[in-house]
Protein backbone atom coordinates (compact mmCIF):
# COMPACT_ATOMS: atom_id res chain seq x y z
CA UNK A 1 0.00 0.00 0.00
CA UNK A 2 1.27 3.47 -0.85
CA UNK A 3 1.72 6.05 1.87
CA UNK A 4 -1.67 7.49 2.85
CA UNK A 5 -2.51 10.92 4.13
CA UNK A 6 -4.24 11.64 7.42
CA UNK A 7 -7.65 12.30 5.86
CA UNK A 8 -7.59 8.88 4.16
CA UNK A 9 -6.45 7.32 7.42
CA UNK A 10 -9.36 8.84 9.36
CA UNK A 11 -11.80 7.46 6.79
CA UNK A 12 -10.28 4.00 7.16
CA UNK A 13 -10.44 4.13 10.97
CA UNK A 14 -14.04 5.36 11.02
CA UNK A 15 -15.18 2.72 8.52
CA UNK A 16 -13.42 -0.05 10.46
CA UNK A 17 -14.95 1.19 13.72
CA UNK A 18 -18.42 1.08 12.18
CA UNK A 19 -17.75 -2.40 10.76
CA UNK A 20 -16.46 -4.17 13.86
CA UNK A 21 -18.98 -2.49 16.17
CA UNK A 22 -21.69 -4.54 14.47
CA UNK A 23 -19.93 -7.86 15.01
CA UNK A 24 -21.19 -8.26 18.59
CA UNK A 25 -24.10 -7.05 20.69
CA UNK A 26 -21.76 -5.92 23.45
CA UNK A 27 -19.70 -3.68 21.15
CA UNK A 28 -22.85 -2.38 19.51
CA UNK A 29 -24.13 -1.22 22.90
CA UNK A 30 -20.91 -0.35 24.70
CA UNK A 31 -18.62 0.65 21.86
CA UNK A 32 -15.20 -0.58 20.76
CA UNK A 33 -12.03 -0.17 22.77
CA UNK A 34 -8.91 1.08 21.02
CA UNK A 35 -6.81 -2.13 21.23
CA UNK A 36 -9.64 -4.10 19.59
CA UNK A 37 -9.95 -1.49 16.87
CA UNK A 38 -6.18 -1.40 16.28
CA UNK A 39 -6.02 -5.20 16.04
CA UNK A 40 -8.84 -5.20 13.47
CA UNK A 41 -6.95 -2.64 11.38
CA UNK A 42 -3.39 -3.95 11.59
CA UNK A 43 -3.74 -7.65 12.38
CA UNK A 44 -0.44 -9.44 12.89
CA UNK A 45 1.47 -6.26 12.14
CA UNK A 46 0.36 -4.72 15.41
CA UNK A 47 3.14 -4.34 18.03
CA UNK A 48 2.85 -6.04 21.41
CA UNK A 49 0.60 -4.32 24.00
CA UNK A 50 3.63 -3.04 25.88
CA UNK A 51 4.97 -1.39 22.72
CA UNK A 52 1.71 -0.31 21.09
CA UNK A 53 1.06 2.95 22.96
CA UNK A 54 4.52 4.33 22.24
CA UNK A 55 4.45 3.32 18.57
CA UNK A 56 3.26 5.22 15.52
CA UNK A 57 0.42 2.68 15.31
CA UNK A 58 -0.91 3.79 18.69
CA UNK A 59 -0.35 7.44 17.87
CA UNK A 60 -2.13 7.05 14.54
CA UNK A 61 -5.26 5.41 15.98
CA UNK A 62 -5.37 7.90 18.85
CA UNK A 63 -4.98 10.87 16.48
CA UNK A 64 -7.76 9.64 14.19
CA UNK A 65 -10.21 8.94 17.03
CA UNK A 66 -9.51 12.30 18.65
CA UNK A 67 -10.08 14.17 15.40
CA UNK A 68 -13.20 12.19 14.53
CA UNK A 69 -14.55 12.95 18.01
CA UNK A 70 -13.65 16.63 17.61
CA UNK A 71 -15.85 16.95 14.52
CA UNK A 72 -18.71 14.91 15.92
CA UNK A 73 -18.28 11.63 14.01
CA UNK A 74 -17.14 9.51 16.98
CA UNK A 75 -18.41 9.48 20.56
CA UNK A 76 -17.77 7.77 23.90
CA UNK A 77 -20.86 5.69 24.83
CA UNK A 78 -22.09 6.39 28.37
CA UNK A 79 -19.11 8.75 28.87
CA UNK A 80 -16.72 5.82 28.86
CA UNK A 81 -13.40 7.35 27.77
CA UNK A 82 -12.01 3.95 26.74
CA UNK A 83 -14.57 2.92 24.12
CA UNK A 84 -15.76 4.50 20.88
CA UNK A 85 -18.62 4.28 18.44
CA UNK A 86 -19.70 6.23 15.34
CA UNK A 87 -22.28 8.95 15.90
CA UNK A 88 -25.52 9.32 13.99
CA UNK A 89 -23.78 11.97 11.85
CA UNK A 90 -21.12 9.41 10.89
CA UNK A 91 -23.77 6.87 9.97
CA UNK A 92 -25.54 9.50 7.86
CA UNK A 93 -22.36 10.01 5.82
CA UNK A 94 -22.43 6.29 4.97
CA UNK A 95 -19.01 6.24 3.35
CA UNK A 96 -19.51 9.35 1.20
CA UNK A 97 -17.45 12.11 2.78
CA UNK A 98 -17.64 14.56 -0.13
CA UNK A 99 -20.70 16.52 1.12
CA UNK A 100 -19.02 16.77 4.54
CA UNK A 101 -15.80 17.97 2.93
CA UNK A 102 -17.70 20.52 0.83
CA UNK A 103 -18.96 22.20 4.01
CA UNK A 104 -15.39 22.54 5.27
CA UNK A 105 -13.90 23.60 1.94
CA UNK A 106 -16.53 26.31 1.40
CA UNK A 107 -14.95 28.32 4.22
CA UNK A 108 -12.95 31.23 2.81
CA UNK A 109 -9.46 31.84 4.18
CA UNK A 110 -7.31 34.93 3.77
CA UNK A 111 -3.89 34.44 2.19
CA UNK A 112 -1.99 34.72 5.47
CA UNK A 113 -4.32 32.17 7.07
CA UNK A 114 -3.78 29.79 4.18
CA UNK A 115 0.02 30.18 4.30
CA UNK A 116 0.11 29.39 8.02
CA UNK A 117 -2.29 26.47 7.64
CA UNK A 118 -0.37 24.82 4.82
CA UNK A 119 2.95 25.22 6.63
CA UNK A 120 1.58 23.71 9.84
CA UNK A 121 -0.11 20.86 7.98
CA UNK A 122 3.09 19.96 6.17
CA UNK A 123 5.10 19.89 9.40
CA UNK A 124 2.48 18.21 11.59
CA UNK A 125 1.23 15.41 9.35
CA UNK A 126 3.23 12.17 9.33
CA UNK A 127 2.48 9.05 7.34
CA UNK A 128 3.55 5.49 6.72
CA UNK A 129 2.48 2.92 4.16
CA UNK A 130 -0.73 2.07 6.01
CA UNK A 131 -1.31 4.68 8.71
CA UNK A 132 -0.91 8.39 9.41
CA UNK A 133 -0.74 10.57 12.50
CA UNK A 134 -0.30 14.14 13.73
CA UNK A 135 2.57 15.59 15.71
CA UNK A 136 2.92 18.88 17.57
CA UNK A 137 4.92 21.61 15.82
CA UNK A 138 6.72 24.50 17.45
CA UNK A 139 5.23 27.82 16.39
CA UNK A 140 8.73 29.23 15.89
CA UNK A 141 9.40 26.59 13.21
CA UNK A 142 6.30 27.65 11.27
CA UNK A 143 7.21 31.33 11.65
CA UNK A 144 10.72 30.67 10.38
CA UNK A 145 9.42 28.92 7.26
CA UNK A 146 6.95 31.73 6.57
CA UNK A 147 9.51 34.44 7.27
CA UNK A 148 7.23 36.02 9.87
CA UNK A 149 9.00 37.97 12.64
CA UNK A 150 6.02 39.42 14.54
CA UNK A 151 4.86 36.84 17.12
CA UNK A 152 1.68 38.82 17.87
CA UNK A 153 0.70 38.70 14.19
CA UNK A 154 1.33 34.95 14.10
CA UNK A 155 -0.78 34.41 17.22
CA UNK A 156 -3.67 36.47 15.83
CA UNK A 157 -3.73 34.46 12.57
CA UNK A 158 -3.41 31.17 14.48
CA UNK A 159 -6.34 32.10 16.73
CA UNK A 160 -8.49 32.83 13.69
CA UNK A 161 -7.68 29.38 12.30
CA UNK A 162 -8.33 27.73 15.65
CA UNK A 163 -11.79 29.29 15.84
CA UNK A 164 -12.63 27.50 12.58
CA UNK A 165 -11.14 24.25 13.89
CA UNK A 166 -8.28 24.38 11.39
CA UNK A 167 -5.52 24.02 13.99
CA UNK A 168 -5.26 23.07 17.64
CA UNK A 169 -3.08 25.16 19.94
CA UNK A 170 -1.23 22.94 22.39
CA UNK A 171 0.11 25.67 24.65
CA UNK A 172 3.78 26.49 25.32
CA UNK A 173 4.03 27.90 21.78
CA UNK A 174 3.13 24.65 20.01
CA UNK A 175 0.32 23.76 17.57
CA UNK A 176 -0.94 20.65 15.83
CA UNK A 177 -2.83 20.16 12.59
CA UNK A 178 -6.47 19.05 12.58
CA UNK A 179 -8.65 16.93 10.33
CA UNK A 180 -10.65 20.00 9.27
CA UNK A 181 -7.54 21.94 8.35
CA UNK A 182 -6.13 19.04 6.35
CA UNK A 183 -9.44 18.54 4.53
CA UNK A 184 -9.51 22.22 3.57
CA UNK A 185 -5.96 22.08 2.22
CA UNK A 186 -6.14 18.71 0.44
CA UNK A 187 -9.75 18.05 -0.60
CA UNK A 188 -10.80 21.27 -2.28
CA UNK A 189 -10.10 19.69 -5.66
CA UNK A 190 -12.48 16.84 -4.92
CA UNK A 191 -15.19 19.16 -3.66
CA UNK A 192 -15.19 22.82 -4.70
CA UNK A 193 -13.13 22.38 -7.86
CA UNK A 194 -15.00 19.22 -8.94
CA UNK A 195 -18.30 21.00 -8.49
CA UNK A 196 -17.05 23.98 -10.50
CA UNK A 197 -15.75 21.71 -13.27
CA UNK A 198 -19.06 19.85 -13.35
CA UNK A 199 -20.84 23.14 -14.00
CA UNK A 200 -18.39 24.07 -16.77
CA UNK A 201 -18.81 20.66 -18.41
CA UNK A 202 -22.59 21.05 -18.25
CA UNK A 203 -22.37 24.37 -20.11
CA UNK A 204 -19.52 23.06 -22.28
CA UNK A 205 -17.64 25.43 -24.56
CA UNK A 206 -18.46 29.12 -24.43
CA UNK A 207 -16.73 32.37 -25.39
CA UNK A 208 -14.60 32.12 -22.24
CA UNK A 209 -14.12 28.36 -21.79
CA UNK A 210 -12.58 25.81 -24.14
CA UNK A 211 -12.15 22.09 -23.52
CA UNK A 212 -9.34 19.91 -24.85
CA UNK A 213 -9.15 16.13 -24.77
CA UNK A 214 -5.36 16.43 -24.80
CA UNK A 215 -2.76 19.14 -25.25
CA UNK A 216 0.74 18.56 -26.58
CA UNK A 217 3.38 21.10 -27.55
CA UNK A 218 5.76 18.86 -29.49
CA UNK A 219 5.15 19.91 -33.11
CA UNK A 220 4.75 23.24 -34.89
CA UNK A 221 1.09 22.54 -35.59
CA UNK A 222 0.40 21.68 -31.95
CA UNK A 223 2.04 24.91 -30.83
CA UNK A 224 0.14 26.88 -33.47
CA UNK A 225 -3.21 25.50 -32.35
CA UNK A 226 -2.38 26.24 -28.70
CA UNK A 227 -1.37 29.83 -29.49
CA UNK A 228 -4.50 30.39 -31.56
CA UNK A 229 -6.74 29.08 -28.77
CA UNK A 230 -5.06 31.28 -26.16
CA UNK A 231 -5.28 34.37 -28.39
CA UNK A 232 -8.98 33.72 -28.91
CA UNK A 233 -9.62 33.56 -25.17
CA UNK A 234 -7.50 36.65 -24.49
CA UNK A 235 -9.06 38.92 -27.11
CA UNK A 236 -12.74 38.01 -26.78
CA UNK A 237 -14.84 40.57 -24.95
CA UNK A 238 -16.49 38.41 -22.29
CA UNK A 239 -16.77 38.50 -18.52
CA UNK A 240 -15.44 36.02 -16.02
CA UNK A 241 -12.45 33.71 -15.91
CA UNK A 242 -11.03 32.57 -19.26
CA UNK A 243 -9.97 28.94 -19.15
CA UNK A 244 -8.68 26.16 -21.33
CA UNK A 245 -9.56 22.85 -19.63
CA UNK A 246 -7.56 19.72 -20.52
CA UNK A 247 -8.77 16.18 -19.96
CA UNK A 248 -12.36 15.87 -21.25
CA UNK A 249 -13.42 14.11 -24.44
CA UNK A 250 -14.97 16.60 -26.86
CA UNK A 251 -17.55 14.10 -28.09
CA UNK A 252 -18.73 12.36 -24.94
CA UNK A 253 -17.88 15.22 -22.56
CA UNK A 254 -16.62 12.55 -20.17
CA UNK A 255 -13.31 12.63 -18.33
CA UNK A 256 -10.57 11.27 -20.57
CA UNK A 257 -7.14 11.25 -18.92
CA UNK A 258 -4.64 13.37 -16.98
CA UNK A 259 -2.81 16.10 -18.92
CA UNK A 260 0.57 15.44 -20.52
CA UNK A 261 3.10 15.44 -17.64
CA UNK A 262 5.49 17.41 -19.88
CA UNK A 263 3.11 20.38 -19.80
CA UNK A 264 4.40 23.04 -17.47
CA UNK A 265 3.86 26.75 -16.93
CA UNK A 266 7.35 27.75 -18.07
CA UNK A 267 7.14 25.66 -21.26
CA UNK A 268 3.83 27.23 -22.26
CA UNK A 269 5.17 30.69 -21.46
CA UNK A 270 8.14 30.08 -23.74
CA UNK A 271 5.77 29.15 -26.60
CA UNK A 272 3.63 32.24 -26.01
CA UNK A 273 6.59 34.61 -25.56
CA UNK A 274 7.91 33.64 -28.98
CA UNK A 275 4.58 33.71 -30.78
CA UNK A 276 2.27 36.34 -29.23
CA UNK A 277 2.60 40.11 -29.17
CA UNK A 278 2.13 41.38 -26.55
CA UNK A 279 2.79 38.14 -24.73
CA UNK A 280 -0.34 36.56 -23.26
CA UNK A 281 0.06 35.78 -19.56
CA UNK A 282 -1.33 32.51 -18.27
CA UNK A 283 -1.57 30.52 -15.06
CA UNK A 284 -1.40 26.72 -15.27
CA UNK A 285 -2.59 24.32 -12.59
CA UNK A 286 -3.37 20.62 -12.37
CA UNK A 287 -6.65 20.26 -10.49
CA UNK A 288 -7.67 17.20 -8.47
CA UNK A 289 -10.96 16.20 -10.08
CA UNK A 290 -12.95 13.26 -8.69
CA UNK A 291 -12.30 11.22 -11.86
CA UNK A 292 -8.62 12.14 -12.12
CA UNK A 293 -6.26 15.10 -12.59
CA UNK A 294 -7.41 17.89 -14.95
CA UNK A 295 -5.24 20.59 -16.50
CA UNK A 296 -6.46 24.18 -16.36
CA UNK A 297 -4.86 27.07 -18.22
CA UNK A 298 -6.23 30.38 -17.00
CA UNK A 299 -5.71 33.14 -19.58
CA UNK A 300 -4.96 36.44 -17.85
CA UNK A 301 -6.35 39.21 -20.02
CA UNK A 302 -4.90 42.71 -19.59
CA UNK A 303 -7.05 45.31 -21.42
CA UNK A 304 -4.01 47.62 -21.71
CA UNK A 305 -2.36 45.06 -24.00
CA UNK A 306 -5.28 44.65 -26.41
CA UNK A 307 -5.36 43.50 -29.08
CA UNK A 308 -3.17 40.42 -28.69
CA UNK A 309 -1.69 39.32 -32.03
CA UNK A 310 0.32 36.51 -33.53
CA UNK A 311 3.96 37.58 -33.57
CA UNK A 312 4.91 35.37 -36.54
CA UNK A 313 3.29 32.84 -38.85
CA UNK A 314 3.32 29.41 -37.36
CA UNK A 315 2.60 25.79 -38.23
CA UNK A 316 3.28 23.49 -41.14
CA UNK A 317 0.05 23.16 -43.03
CA UNK A 318 -1.64 24.96 -40.15
CA UNK A 319 -4.68 24.17 -38.10
CA UNK A 320 -7.10 25.45 -40.74
CA UNK A 321 -6.48 23.03 -43.58
CA UNK A 322 -3.70 24.35 -45.79
CA UNK A 323 -3.87 27.88 -44.48
CA UNK A 324 -0.98 29.13 -42.37
CA UNK A 325 -1.60 31.18 -39.27
CA UNK A 326 -0.12 34.48 -40.34
CA UNK A 327 1.85 37.15 -38.56
CA UNK A 328 -0.29 39.89 -36.91
CA UNK A 329 -3.45 37.77 -37.04
CA UNK A 330 -5.97 38.37 -34.25
CA UNK A 331 -8.39 35.71 -33.01
CA UNK A 332 -11.56 35.79 -30.92
CA UNK A 333 -14.08 33.18 -29.89
CA UNK A 334 -17.47 32.96 -31.54
CA UNK A 335 -19.33 30.59 -29.23
CA UNK A 336 -17.20 27.45 -29.26
CA UNK A 337 -15.20 28.42 -32.37
CA UNK A 338 -11.95 30.38 -32.52
CA UNK A 339 -11.95 32.67 -35.56
CA UNK A 340 -10.80 36.05 -36.80
CA UNK A 341 -12.93 38.95 -35.52
CA UNK A 342 -15.40 40.81 -37.66
CA UNK A 343 -14.45 44.38 -38.49
CA UNK A 344 -16.83 45.66 -35.80
CA UNK A 345 -15.39 43.26 -33.22
CA UNK A 346 -11.84 44.26 -34.08
CA UNK A 347 -12.72 47.95 -33.78
CA UNK A 348 -14.32 47.33 -30.37
CA UNK A 349 -11.22 45.46 -29.13
CA UNK A 350 -8.90 48.23 -30.34
CA UNK A 351 -11.05 50.88 -28.66
CA UNK A 352 -11.11 48.90 -25.40
CA UNK A 353 -7.30 48.76 -25.42
CA UNK A 354 -7.01 52.48 -26.21
CA UNK A 355 -9.36 53.36 -23.33
CA UNK A 356 -7.46 51.15 -20.87
CA UNK A 357 -4.10 52.68 -21.88
CA UNK A 358 -5.44 56.21 -21.49
CA UNK A 359 -6.43 55.67 -17.88
CA UNK A 360 -3.98 56.81 -15.17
Amino acid sequence: MLSMDFVEWCTLVLNKLAEIRLTSTDMRLSGVDQPTLAEAIFGNELPSPSEYWGSTYGLAVTSALQEMRRIGLVEHPDNDDFTYRPTSDARAIAGNFIPHWETICNITLQSDQEYLLRSLNQKSERSSKNHAWLEEVQDTDVMAELGWLDISFFVSVALELERDGFLNSRGLHGSIATYRGLVWATRRGLTIESKRLDELVKQWETTSVEFKRELYLDTKDQKAEFVKDVLGLANTQASGQRSLIIGFDDKTREYHAPPDPKLAQDRMEQVLARRTSPMVDIRYNVIDYRSGPVGQIEVLRDPKKLPYRLKEKEGGKGVEGNRLIEKDQIFVRHGSQTEEPTSDELQAIIEEGDRARSLP
